[in-house]
Parts: C-alpha cells; structure tokens; sequence
C-alpha cells in the first residue's frame, strides 16, 4: 500500500497561510513588474528574493541557464498574474509560479493542462483551489518525468537519424495528423496525457504563427497550384516545428522569457531560407533538449 500524497497545505504548512502583505485586496498585493521599484514595499522585494532562491533550487533548469534579472521579471510577472486569479497568500502565489517552471509561462491557458484554468478560476477558498492545482501538478510530475522526456528525447534523436518527420502538406487535414502522429512517436506518454484533440488543437494552432506576432509564416491556399508546392512542404515543415516546440514546452513556449532560446532560434532560421532554417532549427532544438534534459541536471 502507498503513502498517501501530503495535501498542499500539509507540504507548505502554516507558511502557507501568511498574506505577503496586510491588506487583502489582491489588485494592492504587488505592484506591476515596470512599477517604480523604491515604492514597492519591503516584504516584495523580500519575497522576490526568496523566490529567485527557491527557484533555482526548484528548477536545475532555472540555475544553470537563467539569469538572475530574467528571473525576477519572470517572477514579478507571475506574481500580478496570480493575483489575477486571487491569490494573496504566500503559498499559493509560489505555486503559481513554480508552475510557470514546470510546465510552462502560459500553463494557466495552456490547452494541454484544462485543470488550471478551470481551478483557477473556480468559486472556493484560495487554499482550497491551491491545494487541488498542487495535486494536478504531482499527477503531471508522476506522469510525465524526467527520464520520460529523456526517453522522447531520444526517439527525437533516432527520427532526425532518419531524415525528420514526413510532414504532408496535401491538406491541413493531412498536415495535421502528420504532426499529431509525430508529436506521438516523440513523446508517448505526453501524447496520451493531453489526448489527440489537444495535440490537433496545438497543431492547427502552428498554422502561420510566429513568434513575434508581426511576420507570420507562410501558408499556402490548399488549392494552390502545383508550381506553389515547394512553398507548401515548407510551411507544413515550419509549422510541424512550432507545434512540437508548444507540445514540449508549454504552448507559450517560443515567447516564454524563461526560454528565449527557443523564439530566437525560429526567427534567425527563418530568415536562412526554408531548407537551411529547418535544419538550423532542428540542430539547435536538438542542443536546446539535451540541455534542458540532461546538462541541467548534472
């Protein structure tokens, strides 16, 4: 028989329940991440400055690779996020943001994990919500772990061995289940986690996106002509790469200040040209997993 999981509230203990600040409004808790930092109170700064220590010694991730003033944005950024949602006490305002580390800066609207929007912004007593989002977490964390992304990573690996994915751009339709049934060669056990609706969700969402929100890849009328085709394999190949970059990371993955690697990464491939971008991108994907799975951790 297994020891029952401690309860969030359990885990934190009275630490928990202590309001960083004497006022309970949530909208005066923190003060917006560019705000005047010599107005902001003493216990704010306090707080950030446990947090940037807690989080390194959460994430290796976060130790090895993230700088100091990257994370206390991040972490500035989040705090005003979770106030959003209510949260005014200690504990639950650091698991928000050890979420944001764990599966990603958008984790809140992300389709892969519906729990946490929907607990969120459910009726119920702060503690309460926290503590059902921390057991959602410890499923993720029990489900999906570390030597599971090291497994995908290696299938990742032998599938680039091979020549990469076979993406077809016929159709969307066709473009989309080409994505899905790579996405679940890499990573079985997300793919069963999420289930295929998400993971077409995450694939159609792929379509013309790019990550600064003002160029767009290219996408091609599924009437185009033959002399348009090479212009179609592409943009199905680009999309198949932001979409696995959102099923891996977090569907903010290529704007996550935490992974800025990532966002970078596709807007100086695809100024390369389709074929040399696309291989740049899938080399520094390649670099960017074994770090984030292996480096990170030694």
């Amino acid at each position: 028989m297994t020891t029952p999981r401690r309860t969030f509230l359990q885990m934190m203990a009275g630490a928990a329940l202590v309001p960083l600040f004497p006022w309970s409004r949530p909208a005066h808790a923190a003060p917006a991440p560019d705000a005047d930092a010599d107005a902001a109170p003493k216990q704010f700064h306090c707080f950030v400055c446990e947090m940037v220590e807690h989080t390194r010694d959460f994430s290796p991730y976060v130790r090895r690779f993230v700088d100091e003033s990257t994370l206390r944005d991040h972490i500035y950024a989040s705090w005003v996020r979770a106030e959003k949602y209510g949260f005014t006490l200690r504990g639950p305002i650091r698991l928000f943001i050890e979420l944001t580390i764990q599966l990603g800066e958008g984790f809140d609207t992300d389709p892969q994990y519906p729990w946490a929007a929907r607990l969120l912004k459910a009726d119920g007593a702060e503690m309460e919500r926290a503590d059902r989002l921390w057991e959602y977490s410890c499923d993720v964390h029990d489900r999906l772990t570390a030597w599971a992304g090291r497994r995908a990573y290696a299938r990742w690996q032998a599938i680039e061995l091979l020549g990469g994915p076979e993406i077809s751009s016929a159709s969307s339709d066709d473009t989309t289940n080409d994505i899905v049934r790579w996405m679940r060669r890499v990573f079985p056990e997300k793919a069963d986690y999420v289930g295929d609706r998400v993971m077409r969700e995450l694939a159609r969402g792929a379509r013309g996106w790019r990550p600064d929100d003002a160029i767009r890849v290219d996408t091609v009328d599924e009437g185009a002509s033959t002399n348009d085709a090479d212009d179609a394999d592409d943009a199905a190949r680009w999309q198949a790469v932001v979409a696995m970059a959102r099923f891996g990371f977090g569907h903010h993955a290529l704007t996550d200040p935490l992974l800025p690697q990532l966002g970078t990464t596709l807007l100086d491939a695809h100024a390369m040209g389709a074929e040399r971008g696309l291989r740049h991108v899938r080399n520094a994907g390649t670099r960017f997993a074994a770090r984030a799975l292996f480096d990170a951790s030694a």
